[in-house]
């Protein structure tokens, strides 16, 4: 039996949307992969090479928030497929798991370019102190080039994936990082018994005593999420006009960008701090270490948590936006279902995102008594804590 409601045009045409999102994603990665690779040579002076690093993040930046547009399109797609496919739906029901594995394949490559980004925002924090660390960020450098063509390879699968014929691929099973002699070089150095070299140790020290004070003002800037939340409610509330919808978007996108780019900072600076202390002879893996350890890992999971519920949000008021109001109105159970949906979703994003915060206030707490450092946290949401 089929629906007689016409989905069948929003399906389609959020896959070809999703198809169109990852070509854009990996042009913005293969961009950066000709900046990274070959590295610049030692000679290039520091700003320059800071310079173009701050530029590959820029572009991953893009590509993360297409990869995000993207997740949330192929949401909509499942959404659809819950509510409105039949069994005789024969093309619908087969491009179904295709475009379960397409958004499993996108959110790889997300984590891809999330990792890329905090190796390049590592050796741009260790070329703070000039070229004397050059060796430690060019392997940072090569770690993000790895990350890069590993999140390149996911989007061939979306595209893969997406395509009407041939068989569903299974998912690609990632080397594990230590595998990888780029980044077991990295693991090895922030190991407790990893041979600690006394040269440039005064840069080390600059290195990680700037740590702490990246991580409070990363803690302390999130309002997008929370305007994000509050225009959602607004939206709820009384839906007056399609401005309304512009609105919500573009708050969205906001609080993605915000997200995004707080757990960048997050994975920049941890990066540099677990290299920093390691050749100071810091890393004694001891109780402040696991304690570091463990508000790490719960600092990028509920990040990544807050991520999903936002791609979740957005997806359910694309298919409200783009296809129920198509078919009834706002007073419908369905449209009420949609928007209370949203809105608790978004609202658990905001909790996610303030105990990833918590997390980094922990990490902040945890960085400044291995290295020694007296700071005075100054933020409301730090002292919330």
């Amino acid at each position: 039996m089929a629906s007689a409601v016409p989905w069948k045009p929003l399906y389609w045409q959020r896959i070809r949307d999703a198809s169109v999102l990852a070509d854009a994603a990996r042009d913005r990665l293969a961009a950066v992969a000709l900046d990274l690779v070959p590295l610049p040579p030692r000679a290039v002076d520091v700003a320059h090479a800071v310079s173009l690093i701050g530029d590959c993040e820029e572009k991953l930046a893009e590509a993360g928030k297409f990869l995000g547009f993207l997740l949330s399109s192929l949401g909509t797609v499942e959404i659809l497929a819950l509510r409105r496919m039949w069994s005789d739906d024969a093309l619908e029901q087969q491009l179904r798991p295709r475009a379960r594995q397409a958004s499993a394949s996108a959110g790889a490559a997300y984590d891809d370019v999330a990792s890329s980004r905090g190796h390049l925002g590592a050796a741009r924090r260790l070329l703070a102190p000039g070229d004397l660390l050059r060796p430690h960020v060019d392997r940072q450098v090569l770690a993000a080039a790895r990350d890069v063509a590993a999140a390149v390879e996911q989007l061939h699968g979306v595209e893969a994936a997406l395509r009407t014929g041939g068989d569903l691929a299974l998912p690609r099973a990632l080397l594990p990082r230590s595998a990888d002699p780029i980044t077991r070089t990295a693991e090895a150095a922030a190991h407790p018994g990893a041979k600690r070299p006394r040269e440039h140790g005064d840069a080390w020290r600059a290195v990680a005593r700037s740590v702490p004070a990246t991580l409070l003002q990363a803690c302390a800037h999130l309002p997008e999420l929370e305007a994000a939340h509050a225009e959602l409610a607004r939206c709820a509330d009384a839906l007056e006009t399609s401005t309304s919808e512009r609105a919500v978007v573009l708050a969205f996108v906001a609080a993605h960008t915000a997200l995004s780019r707080v757990l960048a900072a997050f994975a920049g600076a941890n990066t540099a701090f677990f290299l920093s202390t390691s050749q100071l002879g810091l890393n004694d893996g001891g109780p402040r270490w696991r304690s570091l350890e463990v508000s790490r890992a719960d600092a990028e999971r509920h990040g990544r948590a807050a991520l999903d519920l936002l791609w979740s949000a957005s997806a359910c008021l694309d298919y409200l936006f783009a296809g129920v109001l198509a078919w009834s109105d706002f007073k419908s159970r369905e449209a009420d279902e949609l928007l209370r949906r949203s809105v608790a979703e978004a609202g658990e994003a905001v909790d996610a995102a303030n105990s990833m915060c918590a997390a980094g206030g922990r990490i902040f707490l945890s960085s400044c008594t291995i290295i020694g450092t007296a700071v005075v946290p100054t933020s409301r949401r730090f002292l919330a804590f």
